[in-house]
């Protein structure tokens, strides 16, 4: 008899889960383990703002499946808050630290999938431990965010600055202006969505912004003003100005999660995410990556680009989970 083939997966939400399933599907009598350092696997990321504004009732409508829930339905192994140390490539084991209690643990694989996303990039004069300074990356995040607005619904003063016009940025305006905030938005490129709209566009979202009550400016965030029991003062700009606030939303852009990987020797692509195959295979033939973590394939020009996208997850997700 035949041992069951143990398939690991590193990080859940959108490409960890979908490659579980499609693993599961692929292969109903094999060891699925999925390890996740949060304590959310499975849950609507895009409509974390719509959460922050309090057009949802809980937290729980956002959550598609809790842990105990998705390893009923998957027959998988789900194990929340361990840490994903190391990866011995020859030996083919992951060692995992339980972020709790501290214990390590090595779990050996026939194959692995890292589905690791990506971490939020925030510039060394901006990085504080500010109960009012945020970024939104989880959904711990907005729930943190979700309290604070909650917290100060009944305050004189609401004013937020949001740092960065990408789509973090702008999801972040919407959610506070919907739920009765003020909001300044600084747009370092000096327009909004620089990345993806031509200038015509950009700036007819501009318009629209500012038409809604946005403070739109073409600065760059230097410092924060914290006072010594960490309140948020103002946001000191590049041009000396001091804006006045009581919330900061930072949305400074995203890198690729390829620590572990990087540590493994596993190759990096040209975009900063883990070099995979069209069917989603590292350079190390038993490890295959998806999600937020890796590159992609231009269609048309072939080269690689890195575009941390919930479609793009799901679908490497399922590519990586049937192949490994």
């Amino acid at each position: 008899m035949m041992a069951r083939r143990r398939v690991l997966v590193v990080g859940g939400v959108a490409g960890g889960t979908a490659a579980v399933a499609e693993a599961r599907r692929a292969d109903p009598d094999a060891e699925i383990i999925l390890i996740d350092r949060g304590g959310d696997i499975s849950y609507s990321a895009c409509e974390m703002p719509i959460y922050i504004a309090g057009d949802v009732s809980g937290n729980d409508r956002l959550i598609r499946y809790d842990g105990a829930r998705f390893s009923e339905r998957f027959h998988v192994d789900v194990r929340l808050h361990p840490e994903a140390r190391s990866i011995d490539v020859s030996g083919r084991h992951l060692e995992i630290e339980d972020l709790t209690s501290g214990k390590r643990e090595s779990l050996w694989y026939d194959a692995l999938v890292l589905a690791t996303g990506v971490e939020a990039t925030v510039p060394e004069a901006l990085q504080t431990a500010s109960h009012q300074v945020h970024v939104l990356r989880r959904l711990e995040d907005a729930r943190v965010i979700r309290a604070h607005v909650e917290r100060a619904q009944q305050a004189a003063s609401r004013h937020a600055v949001i740092v960065g016009g990408g789509y973090v940025g702008l999801d972040g305006v919407e959610a506070l202006r919907r739920a009765g905030w003020r909001c300044t938005l600084l747009a370092s490129k000096d327009r909004i969505l620089a990345e993806g709209l031509d200038p015509e566009s950009s700036g007819g979202v501009r318009t629209l912004l500012e038409r809604d009550g946005v403070a739109v400016r073409d600065e760059r965030a230097k410092e924060l003003d914290v006072d010594p029991e960490g309140s948020i003062r103002a946001v000191r700009t590049d041009q000396g100005e001091r804006i006045g606030c009581d919330l900061v939303l930072l949305a400074t852009g995203t890198r690729p999660n390829t620590g572990l990987a990087e540590a493994a020797g596993i190759k990096l692509g040209g975009a900063g995410g883990i070099q995979v195959t069209d069917a989603m295979q590292t350079s190390e033939s038993a490890i295959w990556a998806c999600g937020d973590v890796v590159d992609l394939r231009d269609m048309i020009t072939g080269k690689p680009i890195h575009a941390p996208l919930a479609l793009n997850a799901f679908r490497s997700g399922r590519v990586a989970g049937r192949n490994a």
